[in-house]
């Protein structure tokens, strides 16, 4: 775990110890990380889109991110609907 960014990121300790490790992402939610995958949750720790990426990403301004899944880029919106690129 990155102690300076939990420190910063000021999430419950309970929902932080859950998690290998998080990052300050767009829109208020954070990136986490468990057992190699990443997901989103917000700032009361509750799950916006499941730990099943391999690689996250802040969300545009349109409300998208690109992310890896299974060596593919896709598209995820902050609901988690999935979009080819």
């Amino acid at each position: 775990m990155v102690k300076s960014e939990v420190e910063a990121v000021k999430l419950p300790k309970t929902i932080v110890g859950m998690y290998a490790e998080v990052c300050k992402c767009s829109n208020g939610y954070y990136n986490v990380r468990l057992n190699r995958k990443w997901g989103y949750v917000n700032e009361n720790g509750n799950v916006i889109i499941p730990v099943k990426y391999d690689a996250p990403a802040d969300f545009d301004e349109t409300g998208k991110a690109l992310v890896r899944r299974d060596r593919e880029y896709i598209y995820i919106t902050e609901t988690g609907e999935e979009h080819e690129v």
